[in-house]
C-alpha cells in the first residue's frame, strides 16, 4: 500500500451496500488516518451529508433505492465542489462515464484489487478540493479587504490621490482617486485619471509643488501647502501629506490633500482683527497723542520766545521742553507708521513703501530706496497691506539678520502679475538651507498666500538676498 501520503484529518463518507466492500474500503482508509463514515444506501448518505462536513464521498453506482447517479445529482445541487468518487463494476462502465459528465471527480473499478488506486484518487481529489476551497476563501477575504479599503478610501474626509513618480521626480498621471477628490474638484474619476497632480494645481503654485515632490526621491514623507484648481476654476487651498513607497517595481506616491479653506479664512480673520487693532492704535496715536504733543511743542516755542525777551534764567528749561516735545512727535509719527502705514489709505502702496524706505534709512543709517512703477494701483486695500508687511519684514530681516548696508524695494508689473522684490547686500542664505524657518519668514509666506501669491527667497547674484512675492 501507498504510505507516502499523510491523510490524517481527512473526513470521508463511504456509500456501499455490500458489507464486505464497505468494510474493506473503511479499513484501508482508516489505516491511513482517514476519519470514515460508512452507510449502506443513498438515503442514509443524504442524512449524513446534512449533519456533517466531509472532504469527499466514495459511493457505489448501484445502490438500493436511490442509485449513485441520483445521489451525485443531489450532492451537486447542494455542494458543487465536494469531490465524489464512484465505484462501478464492469457492467456499469457506461454509467461511470455519465457520472463523470455530471461532475464526479473519478471512478474506480470493482473489485478494488489495488488499494493504492483508491488512496491516490482520494488524495488527488481532496487535495484539489482543499486548494479550491482555500483559493475561494482567499478570494473572498481579498474581496472583503478590497471592499473595506474601498469604503475607507472613498469615505475618507480628505482628498486622496495615488500617482507615480519618475526617477527624476516627475509627477505622473493619477492612477487612483477617491470620491472626495471627484466631489470637491468637480471632475469624474475618468477625467482625473487623465490628469496629473500638477494639472490640477493652480498655475502659480506648480513650480513649488514640483520642487517639493522631488524631495520624495530622498525621503519617504513630506507635508506642504499648495492650491488646487477645480473643474469650474475655483481655487482650493490644501495641505498635502505625501508618502512615497514602492509598488510593482516603481515608486508611487499617496497624497492626502486636506481642504484648508476654512483654516485660511480663520487665519485671515485673525490677521484682519490684528490689523484693525493696530490701525485703531495708530490712528489714536496719530490723532490724539501727536496732536497734543504738537500743541506742547508750539506752546513751548512761545514760552521760549517770551523768556528770551526778559527771563533768561528759564530759557534753558524752555529749550529742553521744546526739544523733548519735538522728539516725542517724531517718535510717535514713526511708531504710527510702523503700526499702520497711513499712506496706504491716503496715497497708496507706492507712497507707503517710499516712506518705509525713508524711515528705515533714517533710523538705521543704511541706504534704503524704493522704486515703484508709476501708476501701479492695487484694487484691494487688504492686498496692499499684506504686500507692505512683506516688504517691511524683508527689510527688517535684511538689517537685523543679514547685516545689509544697502536695501532696494521694487514694485512693478510683469506678465500680468504684480511683483514685489526686496534686495539686500547682506550675508545671504547658507548654501543648501531651507529659508522659511523663522517666524518672520512664516508670516511673509502666510501673507503671500492671503493674496493668492507665491513667495520665493533666494541668494542674490553677487551677494545678498532677494525676496520676491508675485501675485495676480
Amino acid at each position: 500500500m501507498n504510505t507516502g501520503r499523510n491523510m490524517g484529518g481527512m473526513v470521508v463518507l463511504i456509500v456501499e451496500d455490500e458489507p464486505v466492500c464497505r468494510e474493506t474500503v473503511k479499513t484501508i482508509l482508516s489505516m491511513h488516518g482517514v476519519t470514515v463514515t460508512a452507510v449502506p444506501d443513498a438515503e442514509q448518505a443524504v442524512t449524513a451529508l446534512n449533519n456533517a462536513v466531509f472532504d469527499a464521498v466514495v459511493s457505489d453506482i448501484r445502490l438500493p433505492g436511490m442509485d449513485g447517479i441520483m445521489l451525485l445529482r443531489h450532492i451537486r445541487g447542494k455542494n458543487p465542489d465536494i469531490p465524489v468518487i464512484l465505484m462501478t463494476g464492469y457492467s456499469s462502465v457506461g454509467s461511470a462515464v455519465e457520472a463523470l459528465k455530471l461532475g464526479a471527480q473519478d471512478y474506480l473499478m470493482k473489485p478494488l484489487e489495488d488499494p493504492d488506486r483508491l488512496l491516490s484518487a482520494l488524495w488527488t481529489t481532496v487535495d484539489r478540493y482543499r486548494l479550491t476551497q482555500r483559493n475561494r476563501s482567499l478570494q473572498e477575504q481579498l474581496k472583503l479587504s478590497e471592499e473595506r479599503f474601498r469604503a475607507l478610501f472613498n469615505n475618507a474626509s480628505d482628498m486622496i490621490v495615488l500617482h507615480g513618480l519618475t526617477d527624476q521626480g516627475g509627477i505622473l498621471k493619477c492612477s487612483e482617486v477617491n470620491d472626495v477628490t471627484c466631489r470637491q474638484l468637480g471632475y469624474s474619476r475618468k477625467e482625473l485619471h487623465a490628469l496629473s497632480l500638477l494639472d490640477i494645481t493652480e498655475e502659480d503654485h506648480r513650480a513649488e509643488t514640483s520642487r517639493t515632490m522631488k524631495e520624495l526621491l530622498s525621503q519617504e514623507r513630506i507635508t506642504f501647502e499648495t492650491v488646487l484648481t477645480s473643474r469650474d476654476g475655483r481655487h482650493v487651498p490644501v495641505e498635502i501629506s505625501a508618502t512615497a513607497f514602492a509598488l510593482g517595481g516603481r515608486k508611487v506616491v499617496l497624497s492626502l490633500a486636506r481642504d484648508i479653506s476654512e483654516r485660511r479664512e480663520m487665519e485671515k480673520t485673525i490677521a484682519e482683527a490684528g490689523e484693525r487693532d493696530r490701525r485703531q492704535l495708530g490712528h489714536e496715536l496719530h490723532d490724539n497723542l501727536c496732536q497734543d504733543l504738537t500743541s506742547v511743542t508750539m506752546l513751548a516755542s512761545v514760552l521760549q520766545k517770551s523768556l528770551a525777551e526778559g527771563k533768561a534764567k528759564n530759557l534753558e528749561d524752555a529749550n529742553m521742553i521744546h526739544d523733548l516735545s519735538k522728539r516725542a512727535v517724531t517718535f510717535c509719527k514713526r511708531l504710527c507708521a510702523g503700526l499702520f502705514p497711513v499712506e496706504l489709505d491716503t496715497e497708496g502702496l507706492d507712497t507707503a513703501l517710499e516712506q518705509l524706505a525713508h524711515n528705515q534709512e533714517h533710523l538705521f543709517g543704511i541706504s534704503c530706496r524704493a522704486r515703484c512703477e508709476p501708476g501701479l494701483a492695487l484694487p484691494d486695500r487688504s492686498m496692499a497691506l499684506h504686500a507692505y508687511r512683506i516688504a517691511q519684514e524683508a527689510v527688517a530681516n535684511a538689517m537685523k539678520h543679514a547685516g545689509a548696508r544697502n536695501v532696494v524695494i521694487n514694485l512693478t508689473k510683469r506678465d500680468g502679475h504684480t511683483v514685489l522684490t526686496v534686495e539686500d547686500d547682506g550675508k545671504g542664505l547658507p548654501t543648501g538651507s531651507v529659508p522659511l524657518q523663522g517666524m518672520g519668514m512664516h508670516i511673509m509666506k502666510y501673507r503671500a498666500r492671503m493674496i493668492a501669491g507665491a513667495l520665493n527667497i533666494s541668494n542674490r547674484q553677487g551677494g545678498g538676498t532677494t525676496v520676491t512675492c508675485t501675485w495676480p
